[in-house]
């Protein structure tokens, strides 16, 4: 996404990255230690490109809101 990361949350190896665009995604199997270094980063979603986003399995969590 080309979207920037506005908040990110990590439980059980399952990274959950919310984004700009109101998207979020969960990611799964995500280590420990690559999430400290993701919170650590300078740039974190310059990290999550390179090391996050293609690595590992996940889904979307967005909700969709129906028009009325």
């Amino acid at each position: 996404t080309n979207s920037g990361i506005v908040d990110f949350e990590y439980k059980a190896e399952i990274l959950s990255i919310s984004f700009s665009d109101g998207s979020i995604y969960e990611y799964y199997g995500v280590p420990k230690a690559i999430y400290v270094k993701l919170i650590n980063a300078e740039t974190p979603a310059r990290f999550a490109r390179r090391h996050i986003y293609q690595e590992y399995i996940y889904r979307s969590t967005s909700k969709l809101v129906a028009a009325v």
